[in-house]
């Protein structure tokens, strides 16, 4: 479950409570003959929801899971990937193996997305089609004895397909920044 359905299932839960809550009290003021009933079904009108919102975090966390094992995957294909450029006569085997982690990192990719438009009868657009650019390069390179310059311009291609890939993957994670930074580059403020 992505954030932005976490998000509208908190905001429904807490619309059946502010509704359930609005109810029971303009029977409770109005004096009305329901209010003993609504009473009795409290249990049921705050526990479903409860239940409910229960199953969605659960659901969120199960798709975070797969989020982070998918980016390792990722991770080690594209860094493979790009060891393999400096490589100036790499194997049929290695080539093979380079090639066959990035195909399971391809479908890795269908197993937690959809595709984009994809309905019954139609398959859709790929979310990532970067990693299959980065296939294509590496197959393209090949193996055998390889020219700095085909190299140097496989090397490139997957570094730039990676960077794209990145960015937008990574937005997908809930990530914060770190209470303790350990980093040259950022300005340490005295603690008041």
């Amino acid at each position: 479950m992505t954030r932005r359905q976490l998000r509208r299932a908190i905001i429904q839960v807490i619309g059946v409570y502010a509704l359930a809550a609005g109810l029971g009290l303009a029977l409770g003021v109005s004096a009305s003959p329901y209010y003993d009933a609504f009473r009795d079904i409290v249990p049921f009108v705050f526990g479903i929801p409860a239940a409910y919102l229960g199953y969605c975090f659960q659901r969120r966390q199960s798709y975070m899971d797969s989020l982070r094992s998918l980016w390792t995957k990722l991770v080690y294909a594209v860094q493979e990937s790009i060891r393999y450029t400096y490589d100036p006569t790499p194997t049929q085997n290695e080539h093979a193996h380079i090639l066959m982690q990035l195909a399971i990192a391809v479908d890795e990719v269908r197993g937690v997305y959809k595709h984009i438009g994809e309905r019954a009868g139609h398959v859709g657009v790929y979310p990532y089609e970067p990693i299959k650019e980065i296939y294509q390069a590496l197959d393209e390179l090949g193996h055998g004895e390889l020219s700095s310059d085909e190299r140097a311009l496989a090397r490139q291609r997957i570094k730039g397909h990676w960077r794209s890939i990145r960015a937008n993957f990574l937005d997908e994670f809930d990530r914060a920044e770190p209470g303790k930074i350990v980093s040259p580059y950022i300005e340490k403020k005295p603690r008041p």
